[in-house]
């Protein structure tokens, strides 16, 4: 089953649906929402949906997508988007119809998903120890010659582990990146002098192949602060000195593919291109670029924190394409409103959700929503309260609300089926996520 293009794979994965298990469907016939015959796209406001339910539009997904691969192009590196955030085999074919080297995942059940959907080249951004795991992925690898996976090392029982899962009978050896990690932070080693050492383990490992070093500059800070940048940069420049002694040392085979250094979150990939681009082609490296919630954007995080608009003026801020609506249940109080929406539904582990839009009853297309602010979620429900200097009236009951959300990559995974919308609230497809 290979990608196709976004209606093609959205048919076929119309056909796999376990259609009674989508709980924003009130029919169990997706075709009566999204036909390839119907003329007019129904309105999200009419379609057979219950609320709550997640939108992605349609026209800012498109233009982030676009415009990081413009960016990344414009640059010289590559991008490998990390499917974590959407894991939607829709999503990825647009990525990878405009340009993208291949994907980035998290865990080998998302790497399966996406192997499932024909994707060539995936980066496993993570350790890869289970020896279910390993086992499948050397099946993978003896079945489909083509398929070019990438994963993680930071120790020796690591390399060993990898070595003894793959089989001395591999045909071809299997590609790694030792990670760079940051103190107190996640996986990955500590010291250039670590890295060397790890390197020389998997060079002297038969069926191991080095294919370079990775990093994550999100570990080091959340802050956009002069000196959070510096920090960033600092990292960047350890990972660049870990590399030059990996290449002064001879141990990238001379016959690998691309020889890679991988960073690159949605928050600092300015930095990490400004800080190694130019230095990495010329010592005939390749950046490789992981960043995965700028497909989405948001309100929240990733707005405060994302180069484009602010870093990189001249070119224009990514646009917040999810969209969460649900019904005002109760007015119990002057000031308060709740609506059916709670952590079930969406992302709050960044921010909670933030009430943009109104779609009054009997009216064909929302409106702007000013004043009223989340105070609480529970699990089914919003509590918004009017601001000291916004209203507070202007929400009746069964009216509907429209809110951004704050970190897509724990917005995505609460919902298995997704309309898509046209800027005037048409459903035009059905997005589905494997979470």
């Amino acid at each position: 089953m290979g990608l196709r293009s976004l209606p093609e794979a959205s048919s076929e994965l119309r056909d796999i649906a376990a259609r009674p298990y989508f709980r924003s469907l009130a029919s169990d016939d997706l075709t009566a929402i999204v036909s390839a015959d119907r003329p007019n796209a129904p309105n999200l406001f009419a379609a057979d949906l219950f609320f709550p339910v997640m939108v992605i539009k349609k026209r800012p997904l498109e233009r982030n997508i676009a415009k990081m691969a413009t960016w990344c192009r414009n640059q010289g590196v590559l991008l490998a988007p990390h499917a974590k955030t959407t894991m939607a085999p829709q999503i990825v074919a647009l990525q990878l119809a405009a340009g993208a080297w291949g994907i980035s995942v998290a865990t080998i059940s998302q790497a399966r998903v996406f192997k499932q959907f024909g994707v060539g080249h995936i980066l496993l951004a993570n350790e890869l120890v289970d020896r279910a795991a390993i086992d499948w992925l050397r099946r993978e690898r003896q079945q489909d010659s083509s398929f070019d996976f990438l994963c993680y090392v930071d120790s020796k029982d690591g390399v060993q582990l990898l070595s003894e899962g793959m089989g001395e009978t591999s045909a071809r050896r299997l590609s790694v990146l030792v990670e760079m990690g940051v103190a107190h932070g996640r996986a990955g080693c500590r010291t250039p002098a670590q890295v060397l050492d790890i390197a020389r383990a998997v060079a002297a490992t038969p069926n191991l192949e080095l294919r370079g070093i990775a990093g994550y500059e999100g570990a080091v800070t959340h802050e956009v602060s002069p000196e959070g940048l510096a920090a960033v940069r600092r990292y960047c420049r350890l990972l660049r000195e870990a590399t030059d002694r990996v290449q002064s040392a001879g141990l990238f085979p001379r016959d690998a593919g691309l020889r890679i250094i991988s960073l690159g979150g949605s928050a600092f990939f300015d930095v990490v291109v400004s800080s190694l681009a130019e230095w990495a082609a010329a010592a005939g490296l390749t950046v490789i670029l992981r960043s995965g919630a700028y497909v989405s954007h948001d309100v929240g995080i990733y707005r405060a924190l994302s180069p484009f608009g602010g870093r990189i003026s001249e070119v224009e801020p990514f646009e917040p394409a999810l969209e969460l609506w649900g019904d005002v249940l109760s007015r119990p109080e002057a000031n308060l409103a709740i609506v059916g929406v709670g952590r079930r539904d969406t992302s709050w582990d960044e921010g909670y959700p933030v009430p943009t839009l109104v779609r009054h009853r009997g009216d064909p297309l929302p409106s702007g929503l000013v004043g009223w602010v989340v105070s609480k979620l529970n699990d089914q429900h919003a509590f918004l309260y009017a601001s000291a200097a916004g209203p507070s009236g202007g929400l009746e009951i069964g009216d509907k609300v429209g809110f951004g959300i704050s970190h897509p990559c724990t917005a995505f995974d609460r919902w298995q089926l997704m309309p898509m919308v046209d800027d005037g609230y048409g459903v035009v497809d059905l997005v589905r996520t494997f979470f």
